[in-house]
Protein backbone atom coordinates (compact mmCIF):
# COMPACT_ATOMS: atom_id res chain seq x y z
CA UNK A 1 0.00 0.00 0.00
CA UNK A 2 1.58 3.92 -0.60
CA UNK A 3 2.90 5.88 2.24
CA UNK A 4 0.19 8.00 2.83
CA UNK A 5 -2.11 4.90 3.32
CA UNK A 6 -0.19 3.81 5.78
CA UNK A 7 0.58 6.78 7.67
CA UNK A 8 -3.18 7.05 7.93
CA UNK A 9 -3.68 3.39 9.53
CA UNK A 10 -0.50 4.13 12.03
CA UNK A 11 -2.92 7.77 12.89
CA UNK A 12 -6.14 4.99 13.25
CA UNK A 13 -3.85 2.40 15.07
CA UNK A 14 -1.86 4.49 17.31
CA UNK A 15 1.48 2.98 18.02
CA UNK A 16 1.04 -0.17 16.69
CA UNK A 17 4.15 -1.74 14.80
CA UNK A 18 4.33 -2.37 11.17
CA UNK A 19 3.95 -5.99 11.03
CA UNK A 20 0.52 -5.74 13.17
CA UNK A 21 -0.35 -3.17 10.65
CA UNK A 22 0.19 -5.42 7.79
CA UNK A 23 -1.04 -8.43 9.60
CA UNK A 24 -4.55 -6.37 10.34
CA UNK A 25 -4.70 -5.71 6.21
CA UNK A 26 -3.75 -9.26 5.47
CA UNK A 27 -6.49 -10.99 7.39
CA UNK A 28 -9.46 -10.08 5.39
CA UNK A 29 -11.06 -8.76 8.07
CA UNK A 30 -14.53 -6.71 7.54
CA UNK A 31 -14.15 -3.02 7.77
CA UNK A 32 -16.69 -3.38 10.80
CA UNK A 33 -13.95 -5.72 12.65
CA UNK A 34 -11.46 -3.44 11.31
CA UNK A 35 -12.81 -0.28 13.12
CA UNK A 36 -13.16 -2.43 16.09
CA UNK A 37 -8.92 -2.35 16.05
CA UNK A 38 -9.00 1.56 15.51
CA UNK A 39 -8.45 4.28 18.55
CA UNK A 40 -11.16 6.52 19.31
CA UNK A 41 -10.92 9.95 21.25
CA UNK A 42 -13.14 10.04 24.00
CA UNK A 43 -13.76 13.60 22.79
CA UNK A 44 -15.64 13.81 19.51
CA UNK A 45 -15.83 16.41 17.43
CA UNK A 46 -18.76 17.27 18.17
CA UNK A 47 -18.70 17.75 21.82
CA UNK A 48 -15.57 19.84 21.16
CA UNK A 49 -17.93 22.39 19.22
CA UNK A 50 -20.87 22.44 20.67
CA UNK A 51 -18.71 23.14 24.08
CA UNK A 52 -17.16 26.44 22.51
CA UNK A 53 -20.73 27.46 21.79
CA UNK A 54 -21.57 26.74 18.33
CA UNK A 55 -24.17 24.55 16.46
CA UNK A 56 -23.37 21.12 15.06
CA UNK A 57 -24.42 19.08 12.34
CA UNK A 58 -23.11 16.18 11.13
CA UNK A 59 -24.02 14.84 7.17
CA UNK A 60 -22.88 11.04 5.79
CA UNK A 61 -22.41 11.41 2.22
CA UNK A 62 -22.17 8.97 0.13
CA UNK A 63 -19.28 8.50 -2.99
CA UNK A 64 -20.48 7.23 -6.42
CA UNK A 65 -18.29 4.95 -5.18
CA UNK A 66 -19.49 3.60 -2.49
CA UNK A 67 -17.57 5.73 0.78
CA UNK A 68 -19.53 7.17 3.16
CA UNK A 69 -18.11 10.22 4.56
CA UNK A 70 -18.70 12.54 6.97
CA UNK A 71 -19.23 16.23 6.22
CA UNK A 72 -19.40 18.65 9.38
CA UNK A 73 -21.29 21.58 9.57
CA UNK A 74 -21.76 24.95 11.48
CA UNK A 75 -24.90 25.41 10.60
CA UNK A 76 -26.28 29.36 9.57
CA UNK A 77 -29.26 27.71 7.30
CA UNK A 78 -30.44 31.32 6.34
CA UNK A 79 -27.13 32.55 5.24
CA UNK A 80 -27.11 33.00 1.21
CA UNK A 81 -22.38 32.64 1.80
CA UNK A 82 -20.90 29.18 2.32
CA UNK A 83 -17.90 28.17 3.05
CA UNK A 84 -16.64 24.45 2.54
CA UNK A 85 -13.21 23.73 4.76
CA UNK A 86 -11.33 20.46 3.06
CA UNK A 87 -8.37 19.34 5.23
CA UNK A 88 -5.40 17.90 2.96
CA UNK A 89 -3.88 14.73 3.64
CA UNK A 90 -3.35 13.06 7.07
CA UNK A 91 -5.55 15.72 8.47
CA UNK A 92 -8.89 16.03 9.13
CA UNK A 93 -11.99 18.70 9.91
CA UNK A 94 -10.39 18.78 13.60
CA UNK A 95 -7.98 21.22 11.75
CA UNK A 96 -10.49 23.88 11.60
CA UNK A 97 -11.89 24.22 15.11
CA UNK A 98 -8.58 23.05 16.65
CA UNK A 99 -7.53 26.45 17.73
CA UNK A 100 -10.80 27.12 19.84
CA UNK A 101 -13.29 29.74 19.40
CA UNK A 102 -11.33 32.63 18.69
CA UNK A 103 -8.81 31.27 16.06
CA UNK A 104 -10.25 28.45 14.73
CA UNK A 105 -11.28 29.03 11.05
CA UNK A 106 -14.90 27.55 10.77
CA UNK A 107 -15.57 29.72 14.26
CA UNK A 108 -14.35 32.71 13.06
CA UNK A 109 -16.09 32.15 9.42
CA UNK A 110 -19.62 31.28 11.15
CA UNK A 111 -18.64 34.56 13.54
CA UNK A 112 -18.96 36.49 9.85
CA UNK A 113 -21.95 35.09 9.02
CA UNK A 114 -20.59 31.92 6.81
CA UNK A 115 -22.62 28.32 6.72
CA UNK A 116 -19.83 26.89 7.11
CA UNK A 117 -19.25 22.97 5.98
CA UNK A 118 -15.97 20.67 6.75
CA UNK A 119 -15.37 17.58 4.54
CA UNK A 120 -13.61 14.93 5.57
CA UNK A 121 -11.92 12.60 2.97
CA UNK A 122 -11.99 8.49 2.94
CA UNK A 123 -10.06 7.18 5.68
CA UNK A 124 -10.28 9.71 8.30
CA UNK A 125 -13.59 9.56 10.27
CA UNK A 126 -16.41 7.40 9.30
CA UNK A 127 -14.73 4.66 8.20
CA UNK A 128 -17.46 3.31 6.45
CA UNK A 129 -18.69 1.67 3.45
CA UNK A 130 -22.24 1.23 1.76
CA UNK A 131 -21.30 -2.19 1.41
CA UNK A 132 -21.16 -4.34 5.07
CA UNK A 133 -19.00 -7.42 3.64
CA UNK A 134 -15.86 -5.20 2.41
CA UNK A 135 -12.42 -5.77 3.57
CA UNK A 136 -10.39 -3.38 5.37
CA UNK A 137 -7.56 -4.46 2.58
CA UNK A 138 -10.65 -3.42 0.25
CA UNK A 139 -11.82 -0.58 1.91
CA UNK A 140 -8.01 1.23 1.76
CA UNK A 141 -7.42 0.58 -1.22
CA UNK A 142 -7.94 4.13 -2.55
CA UNK A 143 -5.41 6.62 -4.15
CA UNK A 144 -5.07 10.38 -3.80
CA UNK A 145 -7.26 11.52 -6.89
CA UNK A 146 -10.00 9.06 -5.72
CA UNK A 147 -10.58 12.39 -2.80
CA UNK A 148 -10.50 15.06 -5.71
CA UNK A 149 -12.99 12.62 -8.46
CA UNK A 150 -15.65 11.27 -5.92
CA UNK A 151 -15.02 13.17 -2.26
CA UNK A 152 -15.01 16.26 -3.09
CA UNK A 153 -17.71 16.15 -6.03
CA UNK A 154 -19.86 14.08 -3.00
CA UNK A 155 -19.39 17.31 -0.75
CA UNK A 156 -20.19 19.54 -3.18
CA UNK A 157 -23.58 17.93 -3.82
CA UNK A 158 -24.40 17.42 -0.84
CA UNK A 159 -23.75 21.06 0.49
CA UNK A 160 -25.99 22.65 -2.71
CA UNK A 161 -28.58 20.18 -1.56
CA UNK A 162 -28.28 21.19 2.09
CA UNK A 163 -28.73 25.25 0.65
CA UNK A 164 -31.10 24.69 -1.59
CA UNK A 165 -33.33 23.24 0.48
CA UNK A 166 -32.08 25.77 3.61
CA UNK A 167 -33.12 28.80 1.33
CA UNK A 168 -36.04 27.22 -0.51
CA UNK A 169 -34.80 25.76 -3.89
CA UNK A 170 -32.92 29.08 -4.29
CA UNK A 171 -28.91 27.44 -3.17
CA UNK A 172 -26.31 29.58 -2.46
CA UNK A 173 -25.82 32.84 -4.76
Amino acid sequence: SCWVVRRCLYMLLGSRGDREVVDLLSRNLTLRDFRAHTLRRNQNFDNIVRRAGYPFEKNLVSTDDGYQLELHRLPKPESNRVMFLQHGIMDSSYSFVAKGASDGLAFRAFDKGYDVFMGNFRGTSALKHRSDDISAKEYWDFTLDDHANFDIDAFVKEICRIKAKDLGGGGPK
